[in-house]
């Protein structure tokens, strides 16, 4: 009986912290070779949004910072 237990806790916690099967991720690339990117986004706009604000943060002029590559199996 314990045995049983401790393994349906183990698997519980287990599956519990998996990341998704699919997840997305994006590059970004700045016109000065400055890039960011996101990974294991559950959601393509955020996984957008985050390249865009990790390219900013690198690149001289935030404003030529433009997704390279996303894609959902990240």
């Amino acid at each position: 009986m314990r045995r049983t237990l401790l393994l349906s806790v183990l698997l519980l916690v287990s599956v519990g912290h998996s990341a998704p099967a699919f997840a997305w991720g994006c590059v970004a690339e700045a016109e000065d070779g400055a890039s960011g990117w996101s990974e294991r986004y559950s959601t393509r706009q955020a996984a957008l949004k985050r390249a865009i604000q990790e390219c900013a943060a690198n690149a001289a002029d935030e404003d030529t910072c433009e997704i390279t590559d996303c894609n959902q199996d990240w």
